[in-house]
């Protein structure tokens, strides 16, 4: 027998200054996303052409990209920590979790993150 599931559907009324953080914080987790999946597509590929060997790691975990992100990233882009560090780190484990697929050749390669271009009604 199905099991049926009960969902609701939620309208959010934000003033002007939460739609500019939700816009932000968007923003700057698109940003890790694109910039973490940069990163493991340029390791892979230097991989794939030999110069990395198999002692070498080919793919950067969501945990150590978060680790430069915190060190690296945040001194060059102040305007990161103007997001929240869950958004953040969310963002980074779902893109290590479509990686990890790609290489056990469940998905194909993720290229990038692109905002939608649509506008919601508010």
């Amino acid at each position: 027998m199905k099991r049926l599931l009960k969902s609701f559907k939620t309208e959010l009324r934000l003033t002007e200054s939460q739609k500019d953080k939700v816009r932000r914080s968007l923003g700057i987790c698109r940003f890790l996303a694109n910039q973490y999946i940069a990163r493991n597509i340029w390791l892979y590929r230097l991989y794939q052409r030999g110069i990395l060997d198999e002692k070498q790691p080919h793919f950067v975990t969501a945990n150590d990209f978060d680790k430069y992100v915190n060190h690296v990233l945040k001194k060059k882009f102040l305007w990161i920590d103007q997001c929240g560090s869950k958004a953040r780190k969310k963002v980074l484990v779902n893109a290590e979790q479509a990686f990890r697929r790609f290489f056990k050749g469940q998905a194909d390669r993720r290229t990038s993150r692109a905002s939608s271009g649509k506008t919601s009604r508010t």
